[in-house]
């Protein structure tokens, strides 16, 4: 057996806050048209960014636009998971440098949040995050919708419903019941249980004739570890779905057991499976853990690199099982989203112990705020990542680095080169999407194809820069 090597993608939402001498603005006190009017006013070519059709593509091959009335960004494809977190932190970055901390008068504060909740009304809460993207080979729409479609089960689903004990991010409701994700406490409360809907599907899209999985469910994580365990544990899912391996669990209620998993509390709690088992999330998470040691352990890779993360994948799944089976906090703190945010808040309580129910209540809230603040320079995040440096995956350089170059060895090189050499020019005729970039010159229109997401077109800046003339030569 062979395992490849892939290309990872993330699509991040952020949410955002607007305050006038300290107190929130309602939308409807919102400037007219803010987000997409202030990004094209603070996006210039100098950060890097070229403007086409209110989208802006960035120098590193990555995308930052506004849907549906808050800031998203798209990083670029990356040919290993360690490079995916690495240009999804540079992704905060980006955003944040785009929208600042307050506006070009100094009037209102801008507070940018990676959170996956809000409160569209007193009654309502809405849930948006982080989507994920993988190439993936050989599958086909109904290998990955798989059978009971009449409850509309994906054999991906009992993984992806208990993955939340690796990277959720922790959520406290009003009466302070707290749940491990902020997204499958939403999503697991909004039907009677029986079929997975849309926000936990599996999408499939194709790139070329090779299918993209495109994830829709999870958290949007901020430490490092819980990130590559998000896609590390993915991928080799993906790697034992193409070899037929992957391990048959079916749940009869896949939404019930979404949400009686989030809701944090002993390990003995158990959910049922269609065969009638009677088994935890930690369980079932194990069972696919040991189905990718076996894999792993059997398989040849295409590269050095794949193997060499793969193995170090399987290796902090299972210290993450074992600290979650044994309540190892310090292992997990700086590492596990869920477990960081509980003790931030914890130690808090600690200190207001004598204060009322609306004082933690407070607090809980606005640590479960800021633990995802993005642009500010004294953030919880920054603070968190010099505290636990030694559990860090990427490193401040590494991401400064990446929001202006793209991700090696993946087709971003090639969207990269265009959208430099555009920038370079002072070029205004460009238009990028995934896989074509064009350009119009003096001399007409020239087309750059990109199809191949793991093609890194080594010979692309020579292209571009050969094409660039051609366009402009009179």
């Amino acid at each position: 057996m062979l395992i490849p090597d892939r290309a990872y993608g993330m699509e991040i939402e952020y949410g955002c806050i607007l305050k006038s001498l300290g107190r929130v603005l309602p939308l409807s006190e919102w400037p007219a048209d803010f987000l997409s009017g202030y990004l094209f006013r603070r996006a210039d070519r100098q950060a890097g960014v070229m403007p086409t059709h209110a989208r802006f593509w960035c120098a590193n091959g990555s995308l930052t636009y506004i849907d549906q009335g808050h800031p998203e960004h798209a990083a670029p494809e990356a040919r290993f998971v360690r490079d995916a977190v690495i240009y999804s932190q540079a992704g905060d970055r980006i955003i944040a440098d785009i929208f600042g901390e307050t506006t070009d008068d100094g009037k209102l504060e801008i507070m940018l949040f990676r959170n996956n909740i809000a409160r569209e009304n007193e009654e309502t809460l809405v849930t948006y995050g982080c989507h994920e993207n993988y190439l993936a080979y050989g599958l086909t729409p109904y290998s990955v919708s798989g059978a009971q479609e009449a409850k509309g089960e994906l054999f991906l689903s009992p993984f992806l419903i208990t993955r939340q004990i690796l990277d959720g991010t922790g959520y406290w409701d009003d009466d302070g019941t707290f749940f491990l994700s902020q997204r499958a406490r939403i999503l697991g409360s909004k039907s009677d249980g029986v079929s997975v809907p849309y926000h936990i599907a599996v999408g499939v899209k194709y790139e070329g004739y090779t299918p993209r999985i495109h994830l829709v469910y999870g958290d949007s994580n901020m430490l490092d570890v819980a990130t590559f365990l998000k896609l590390g544990t993915a991928s080799l899912m993906l790697a034992l779905m193409e070899e037929k391996e992957l391990p048959e669990i079916s749940m009869h209620f896949p939404l019930r057991e979404l949400g009686l998993i989030a809701r944090f509390g002993p390990m003995e709690r158990v959910i049922c499976l269609v065969n009638g088992d009677k088994v935890s999330a930690h369980q079932i998470q194990t069972i696919y853990w040991e189905a990718a040691r076996c894999l792993i352990s059997e398989s040849r890779f295409q590269s050095d690199e794949t193997e060499a993360e793969m193995k170090l994948v399987l290796t902090l799944w299972e210290d993450a099982l074992n600290a979650i089976e044994h309540n190892d906090i310090n292992w997990m703190l700086g590492r596990i989203d869920w477990a960081t945010k509980r003790w931030l808040v914890d130690r808090e309580l600690i200190k207001r112990r004598r204060a009322d129910s609306s004082v933690h209540a407070g607090i809980r809230g606005d640590i479960c705020l800021m633990y995802h603040h993005i642009n500010n320079s004294a953030s919880l995040q920054k603070r968190m990542h010099t505290f636990w440096r030694d559990k860090r995956m990427a490193t401040d350089r590494e991401i400064v680095y990446a929001m202006n170059r793209p991700p090696q060895g993946t087709r971003a090189q090639y969207r990269s080169a265009v959208i430099r050499a555009a920038i370079d020019g002072h070029m205004c005729g460009l238009t990028v999407d995934w896989h074509h970039a064009v350009v119009q010159g003096t001399n007409g229109y020239h087309t750059f194809e990109m199809h191949r997401p793991l093609d890194d077109y080594k010979s692309a800046q020579h292209c571009v820069d050969g094409a660039m003339r051609s366009c402009w030569e009179h």
